[in-house]
């Protein structure tokens, strides 16, 4: 994959962890903000997790 300026990143929005305490109903789902979920920004934890993600599935 090639990166390009002023583009984003594909599929950096595809999924998200919701935390426990989200309210987040998965029947009726509507935004919720950021602080709703996992980031790295404030769980950097996060980074040391290893992940793979195939865009052909």
């Amino acid at each position: 994959m090639t990166l390009e300026a002023g583009r984003c990143l594909p599929h950096d929005r595809r999924f998200a962890l919701a935390r426990s305490d989200s309210a987040f109903d998965p029947t009726h789902p509507v935004h919720l903000p950021e602080t709703h979920f996992f980031m790295l920004m404030r769980d950097e934890r996060l980074a040391e997790r290893v992940t793979r993600f195939d865009a052909r599935m």
